[in-house]
């Protein structure tokens, strides 16, 4: 905890935001099954990667090429806020 609780506190992240760890890009094309993709591959359930993007929609029809998503990370609880 004290490692994580060093991180948040030097961030000014604040409760609610996503806290990503870890991104990957897409690939040059893309179609709606790379959510599931990335979600299969980076061993997350599809919610938490939606989860981790809300810019994207359910229907993951705006994922873009080339462009970074976050794979790994936390919503910010109140319990670690600064």
């Amino acid at each position: 905890m004290a490692i994580f609780w060093l991180f948040v506190a030097t961030t000014n992240a604040a409760v609610g935001d996503i806290v990503c760890r870890y991104t990957a890009p897409t690939p040059s094309v893309v179609n709606y099954y790379i959510c599931q993709d990335f979600a299969d591959y980076y061993g997350i359930s599809l919610e938490r990667f939606f989860g981790l993007n809300p810019s994207l929609s359910i229907a993951c029809d705006n994922v873009e090429p080339e462009t970074e998503y976050c794979v790994a990370g936390c919503m910010l609880s109140p319990y670690f806020s600064t």
